[in-house]
């Protein structure tokens, strides 16, 4: 092999350059002279040719896969759009009630009230802490640009949604290589489970695009290679940025920084890049911490919604079997109660949110210490339902005709009705009106309803092989590259740790599947090597 241009997964092959390959037979035992490789129990013979059929890496064309990657993307999650209007319309979608939450916090930045939400706060009032202000402010940066219209800001999202798969491919195409990649942003583009949520008015999805990027920012760390301070300190930021979106992933910077010392080169300042990443992060979500510190007079880092979902969680893998409860209305009924004070029957998060919220975790650790096995096996089960793709709340696009041409002709919008101009007020509502009208905002759907006989059953039958080719290509990268399969695990082992102790929900997990994704892509570019293989093997013999 040439120098730095080896038929690896890698780019640095041969044992020059700056680089190092896992997986030329010539080179195991020894990356780059300097780190020690994990154990190999499987022949070179095979690391090579499970490294020839996934293809070189290389940068041409990566500009056009990745439009391709984005158009194909923003047109299924515009299928997505159609099939939701109604829900939309009625203001009756998934998560309606945590959208009018975020929509009350667009509207107070948009007043004037600032993007952190600082101006005449009572402390008892403490609803400003049920959720993290970044989709609040994207909301508000989102009306300002298109107006008020939920039609118009969810076209805006989808098309900011549909850089997810994109972002995939990136990840892919720079960590393993082009089929790969290839593979990679196609199933993102595809599957269910991302482009249905990306139609709803959450920031599940979006959060995604800043851990990804932190991914790509960190690449060089799954390949052996010293990362720059500068470069860890941005991925950090970048990690701190998805926390202002979902609060789940807060201590995701701290682990993705123990990561990063653990698989970065032995003769490396391996604590620096580590430290600088966690600096990155503490820093990105540093005002919110002190926002909520200079309000409330409490260390809260960024919301108070740990309690209710723990709670829930337990609720919810018990049947409520010692007092617990599973939805957010319910908590806040049995709250009243137990306190005494009817306000708290309004919302879990206010009045007194804090304490509330501190003495639910107090209530959920002391059933968890009195039932641990039982707790063991609930998250464990939790654990296996965040792979269940097929089993997944993520219904394929819907057959043809499912909503009326009559319906979509006539949607109003519901951004402008009697209720916003309560919250909003008849003079900011008259400067944010709509300037796309929710017709106009579903047509890129309607007009390609020609494409939903063939992509329904491709879903369907994407949601059965996701697991298995996400098991195939973990598995194939531990034989060819363990460092960059375990890179790649880090944000869903992440999750899964997490969010199997406390409510789940599909949507809390995204990012995760976003990253299997990259591993899923591995196993469509073993099969595409192989049948480039078998072809140029008959050109050569014919």
């Amino acid at each position: 092999m040439g120098r730095g241009r080896g038929h690896d997964v890698g780019r640095g092959g041969g044992q020059g350059g700056h680089g190092h390959c896992y997986h030329a037979a010539a080179n195991v035992g020894k990356v780059g002279r300097s780190v020690r490789p994990f154990p190999r129990v499987t022949s070179p013979a095979t690391i090579l040719r499970i490294t020839r059929l996934l293809g070189p890496r290389r940068r041409r064309h990566r500009a056009a896969w990745m439009t391709s990657v984005f158009l194909i993307a923003l047109a299924v999650r515009s299928l997505y759009a159609v099939d939701l209007a109604p829900a939309l319309e009625s203001q009756e979608q998934p998560g309606s009630r945590m959208m009018q939450r975020y929509d009350e916090g667009a509207a107070a930045i948009l007043r004037g009230d600032g993007l952190l939400f600082v101006s005449g706060v009572d402390p008892s009032d403490t609803g400003l802490l049920s959720r993290p202000p970044g989709y609040s402010i994207l909301l508000a940066a989102i009306y300002r640009l298109v107006g008020r219209g939920l039609f118009a800001a969810q076209l805006v999202q989808n098309a900011l949604n549909a850089l997810v798969p994109v972002v995939v491919f990136l990840v892919a195409d720079t960590l393993l290589g082009r089929r790969p990649a290839i593979g990679s942003g196609l199933l993102a583009a595809l599957l269910p489970h991302l482009a249905y949520y990306s139609a709803l008015l959450t920031p599940d999805v979006v959060c995604a695009i800043p851990v990804l990027v932190a991914l790509v920012l960190l690449v060089p760390v799954a390949r052996g290679r010293a990362v720059s301070l500068g470069r860890a300190l941005a991925a950090g930021a970048a990690l701190g940025l998805a926390v202002w979106l979902r609060p789940n992933l807060l201590l995701l910077g701290p682990t993705v920084a123990a990561a990063v010392a653990i698989l970065v080169r032995p003769q490396a300042r391996k604590w620096a890049p580590a430290a600088a990443l966690t600096a990155g992060a503490v820093l990105a979500v540093a005002p919110i911490t002190i926002r909520n510190l200079v309000l409330y007079r409490a260390f809260v880092p960024v919301s108070t919604n740990l309690g209710v979902v723990l709670w829930e969680g337990i609720g919810e893998a018990s049947g409520n079997a010692w007092g617990t409860r599973t939805d957010d209305i319910d908590v806040a009924a049995q709250e009243a109660e137990m306190y005494g004070d009817p306000r708290y029957g309004e919302w879990w998060a206010s009045p007194d949110g804090i304490r509330r919220d501190r003495d639910r975790v107090r209530r959920s650790l002391a059933v968890i210490a009195a039932h641990p096995a039982w707790f063991a096996g609930a998250a464990l089960r939790r654990a296996a339902r965040m792979m269940d793709y097929a089993g997944a709340d993520a219904p394929p696009v819907a057959a043809r005709a499912a909503v009326s041409h009559e319906a979509l002709e006539t949607l109003y919008e519901p951004g402008q009705g009697r209720s916003a101009t309560h919250l909003w007020g008849a003079e900011l509502l008259a400067r944010l009106r709509p300037r796309i009208t929710s017709r106009d905002a579903v047509r890129i759907g309607r007009l390609l309803g020609v494409l939903r006989p063939g992509l329904r059953p491709l879903q369907m039958a994407l949601t059965v092989a996701t697991l298995p080719l996400v098991l195939v290509g973990l598995a194939a990268l531990l034989v060819v590259a363990p460092r960059r399969a375990l890179f790649t695990l880090v944000v869903p082992l992440y999750q899964v740790a997490f969010q199997s102790i406390v409510h789940f929900e599909l949507r809390y997990v995204l990012p995760m599947h976003a990253c299997l994704l990259v591993l899923a892509g591995v196993a469509p570019a073993l099969i595409g090597g192989w049948i480039a293989e078998s072809v140029g093997r008959r050109r050569r013999i014919a």
